[in-house]
């Protein structure tokens, strides 16, 4: 305890199940909570250096994110999948923009009329596909270099243009 009308110390720790505070709280070192469950409060987070909320924003090495998220760096990149197992990678360098997988028998699938809630990988309409081995098929799986499969209600139509060569 502290001196008559000073501040309380508690040198030993300090434990309990309620408190109230009617005045602003200051934490100099790490305040740590077990039940995560039943916090009721808006504007908490646990965070490390390098990530910054703003305004519902969050920001990964961006101190002021103008997106849902974002992931600065001149070289950033995203890793999506099971840790310490073969990841999916969304990268960027010099204005361009690098997709990529871990796995040499990776494929990238791109679908759309995906359900909001629900992976890609488990709903959607396939409209593109890249196999490990560089075949490319448009609405369908690919056997040769280039496959186009037409939908029912469409032919499959390839159409080349080729600009003349100038001397």
């Amino acid at each position: 305890s502290g001196a008559s009308g000073g501040a309380a110390d508690f040198p030993n720790g300090l434990t309990g199940t309620t408190a109230s505070f009617t005045g602003n709280v200051s934490i100099a070192g790490t305040l740590t909570y077990e039940d995560v469950t039943n916090i009721d409060s808006v504007g908490i987070i646990t965070a490390r250096s390098g990530i910054q909320v703003t305004g519902g924003n969050i920001g990964i090495n961006d101190t002021t994110p103008d997106a849902d998220l974002s992931v600065g760096g001149s070289t950033a990149f995203i890793d999506v999948g099971a840790a310490g197992g073969n990841r999916g990678k969304i990268g960027y360098s010099s204005n361009d923009l690098y997709f990529g997988t871990s796995s040499s028998s990776g494929e990238f699938i791109f679908k759309n009329n995906v359900t909001s809630n629900e992976n890609p990988a488990s709903s959607g309409t396939e409209r593109l596909r890249i196999t490990s081995d560089g075949l490319i098929g448009i609405n369908t799986t690919p056997g040769t270099l280039l496959e186009i499969t037409g939908e029912s209600s469409k032919e499959a139509t390839v159409t080349f243009n080729r600009q003349p060569v100038q001397s």
